[in-house]
């Protein structure tokens, strides 16, 4: 621990630093020199923004029952074709798969590998209404 003296040197060292740091500023001080300090400003430009695009599916748009179909391309789910639309249908049933009453039948399946022989039945029994409403889903293209 410090002693006394110790820490009334200290205090006077912390002060006189002060002190002799307030001494360098000048309360209001000028600016000398050969150039502006800004050059002149233009007039501020605005910007109108254009029209937003439609929100609307392209056409190429897929269905659900398209996505689950193997046998063609994937492609972009359809967002906005009906008040259920292709996106949450298909959201709704991936969950009840993956998350809710398949978890265990269908794990590898829901992690990208290949279908186990425990799972379509499972998908059949436990998420039907959603696997008949992903599969009545479909275009008129």
């Amino acid at each position: 621990m410090m002693d006394l003296a110790s820490r009334s040197l200290a205090t006077v060292a912390v002060v006189s630093v002060a002190l002799l740091a307030q001494g360098c500023v000048k309360d209001d001080p000028i600016v000398t020199g050969t150039r502006d300090a800004a050059p002149p400003s233009a007039p501020a430009a605005f910007v109108v923004p254009g029209e937003d695009p439609p929100d609307v599916d392209a056409p190429s748009c897929n269905t659900c029952a398209e996505t689950l179909d193997t046998s063609s391309a994937r492609g972009t789910l359809c967002r906005k074709n009906k008040t259920r639309s292709s996106a949450i249908i298909l959201n709704e049933l991936v969950s009840c798969v993956c998350n809710d009453k398949c978890v265990q039948e269908c794990a590898t399946y829901c992690n990208g590998a290949t279908l186990e022989a425990a799972c379509q039945p499972c998908i059949f029994t436990g998420c039907t209404d959603l696997l008949n409403e992903c599969l009545a889903d479909v275009s008129g293209k």
